[in-house]
């Protein structure tokens, strides 16, 4: 007789997701009933009535999202596994989840039928182990000899914790036969820990997790659930062995990720702040120094121009084991973000800061041999010393930022120490650069919304989203001095994607209050080449719950030139998404309309200097004529930004332009003052 299949809850609202899932359980051997529902509402209803043998919950719901999901479905069902779905970005919260009281989880990035099955398994496996071997003798027995896992009943009373008995599973796993396994203990499978006395105490032994040896002398690291029972009056442990070196493995993959830089897998800035937090305080403490350096590369950017950002990022891979060369063991090595890098090194003064720039300097005069071509990747270095330039993290690195830019200004390959009396002027340009890396953290930015309006229904159905920045001290800075700032530096990126996170989470309230709108995003160069923009920019969508053709991204014609095949792979990735891609700014660039239908994009914007000049006697009118007439042939939706006359907006009207933005029909606007906007054109 067939074993009753697994019934299993599922509790995802992505349909692609749920796809997967239910194809991969439909196939599993030994089956598996599935039943999907999209809310938390939905299922705990469910739970209470039903009660599954196990729960697949997305930690990302309508209806709830985070630790709570996974509480509020514990306390429904006290008794039930869960498994929880979690997304690339939520690493850390998948792990608290764990630790919240789910079984496991699975990242969804690694979706595979055979790993959700084992999972699957595994945890319905354990709960039953946990609490049916307590219930009944007779369930015990066929549990024990049939578990998929290794069961042991252990002599409690013994120091080594001899073995009494062992069922098959556990002769498989370990290499042994019965009568071997009863001949050893408990200890003799457990590989010694070079953190504990030996011996062992045999509570140690029991420790929820230990490396064992298995067959073949593998190591694997085991989880360990013991049970103490007493028969004929003799103390008796039944212990469950569970394999989790895999788990074990994707644990310490989502922990390294989360502090180390996917490119080139030094430090990143978290991992950064938490040990130079550290080292001041120790440094406080034994009232020593330490120094903080900021190296940038020269000319990077005419790297990733002549060659192509491979090349630039082949040199970055490279310059980590450079810079490492010039360093103590003590030393930490961190990537800020494109071409940035940071030094911390404990126990430093000035001199000896100096000397590691001295150091630097000749490490990186070496040239790169990249796939054959020689790549001088000489870098200019700030430099910032404890107590005396600043005492806390924000200051020596706001401060080693201004001391490496005027190291830049003075030529490739410099240093400079950072000193109150360096130039003014700049000092106030590139503090404001050392201010606007807690900025994007600390809420200082904001967006508004210029609206998109249709020429034949004069509806706007699009708004693009524009970084504004209100600073504290300095109150309002122009978009004009922060975006250059920002891509000179790398801040770029992160703003990049705190600009893509906060338009996404704006179109869902939007389509909560009924207003349909879709949001553009313009990308940065550097965020259009990360080959991890498509992960991202998917995690956006699902975390939010917006549909991918709500979103629009704009790129320019020379961010594709810069690198035309990565370029491409990266829209057609977006594009098979749904996502809606527009080229800005076009006729600016050196690109043609015949180029792009080779792209996967679907409009273009004609750039507003040649739409400002629309009205005077030039030939701009006959450059945008023929350009709308080409994209329509194309069958690409044409753009004109920069209207701010009546007559330039009847103009582009008359040649049959899709798409109008500019002053004439609205400025940047707040969400409060875009909903004002929006009802004064609907009633007008």
């Amino acid at each position: 007789m067939n074993p009753r299949p697994s019934s299993v809850l599922l509790v995802e609202d992505n349909p692609g997701d749920a796809r997967l899932i239910e194809h991969a359980l439909a196939t599993a051997a030994g089956g598996f009933t599935l039943r999907r529902v999209s809310r938390l509402a939905e299922a705990l209803p469910l739970l209470a009535g039903e009660r599954p043998d196990a729960v697949l919950l997305d930690l990302s719901l309508p209806d709830a999202h985070g630790l709570s999901t996974v509480e509020r479905v514990r306390a429904a069902a006290p008794a039930v596994p869960i498994v929880v779905l979690t997304g690339n970005d939520d690493d850390s919260l998948a792990l608290a989840a764990l630790h919240a009281g789910a079984e496991d989880y699975v990242v969804k990035g690694m979706l595979e039928g055979e790993a959700i099955v084992r999972v699957l398994r595994y945890a319905i496996e354990r709960k039953r182990t946990e609490t049916e071997l307590r219930d009944s003798e007779e369930f015990y027995r066929a549990l024990y000899e049939h578990a998929r896992h290794p069961v042991f009943v252990l002599d409690a009373q013994s120091a080594d914790l001899d073995i009494l008995d062992a069922n098959p599973y556990a002769c498989a796993f370990y290499g042994r036969t019965a009568g071997e396994l009863r001949a050893a203990s408990l200890r003799a499978l457990t590989q010694p820990d070079e953190h504990e006395p030996q011996p062992l105490p045999a509570a140690a032994l029991l420790r929820e997790e230990r490396a064992h040896q298995r067959a073949g002398g593998a190591t694997a690291y085991v989880s360990l659930n013991a049970v103490e029972v007493t028969r004929g009056g003799r103390r008796l442990f039944v212990l469950t062995v569970t394999d989790i070196t895999e788990q074990k493995r994707t644990q310490a993959a989502l922990e390294h990720r989360a502090f180390h830089d996917t490119l080139t897998g030094l430090a990143n800035r978290f991992l950064l702040h938490d040990r130079v937090q550290q080292a001041i305080r120790l440094a406080a403490r034994q009232h020593q120094q330490l120094a903080l350096l900021i190296v940038d590369l020269d000319r990077f950017k005419e790297i990733n121009d002549t060659f192509g950002h491979h090349y630039g990022d082949l040199l970055l891979q490279r310059l980590g084991p450079r810079l490492g060369q010039a360093l103590r063991e003590s030393d930490t090595v961190a990537r800020l973000g494109g071409d940035e890098f940071a030094l911390l090194l404990p126990n430093s003064d000035e001199d000896g800061a100096i000397a590691t720039a001295e150091r630097l300097r000749r490490a990186l005069e070496e040239p790169f041999l990249i796939e054959g071509h020689p790549l001088v990747g000489t870098g200019s270095v700030g430099i910032a010393v404890f107590p005396q330039h600043g005492e806390d993290i924000e200051t020596l690195m706001r401060h080693a930022d201004i001391a490496m830019y005027t190291a830049k200004r003075a030529g490739p390959g410099r240093y400079a120490v950072y000193a109150p009396e360096q130039d003014r002027t700049s000092a106030t340009r590139l503090t404001l650069v050392g201010e606007m890396r807690s900025a994007i953290e600390d809420g200082q930015f904001f967006l508004q919304f210029q609206p998109q309006v249709s020429f034949a229904t004069g509806e706007a159905t699009w708004v693009e989203a524009l970084a504004r920045w209100q600073h504290p001290q300095r109150g309002y800075v122009r978009p004009d001095e922060f975006i250059p700032l920002a891509e000179e530096s790398g801040l770029i990126e992160p703003l990049t994607r705190w600009v893509l996170a906060s338009a996404l989470k704006q179109a869902r309230a939007w389509h909560e209050q009924g207003t349909g709108l879709g949001v553009a995003v313009n990308l940065s160069a550097s965020t259009l080449l990360d080959p991890q923009l498509p992960e991202l920019v998917q995690g956006l969508l699902c975390r939010h719950h917006v549909p991918a053709a709500r979103l629009r991204l704009e790129i320019t014609e020379s961010m594709i030139m810069a690198d035309p095949e990565r370029a491409r792979e990266i829209l057609t990735q977006l594009a098979a998404m749904g996502v809606r891609l527009s080229i800005d700014d076009f006729g600016t660039g050196y690109s043609s309309l015949a180029s792009l239908r080779r792209l996967p994009v679907d409009e273009i914007k004609i750039d507003k200097s040649f739409v400002l000049e629309m009205a005077a006697e030039s030939a701009d009118p006959v450059i945008v004529r023929s350009t709308i007439d080409l994209a329509h042939n194309l069958g690409l939706q044409v753009v004109a930004e920069g209207i701010e006359t009546r007559e330039t907006w009847e103009w582009l009207r008359r040649l049959g332009c899709d798409v109008a933005q500019g002053y004439y029909l609205g400025h940047p606007m707040t969400p409060h003052e875009l909903a004002a906007w929006l009802e004064r054109s609907a009633a007008a």
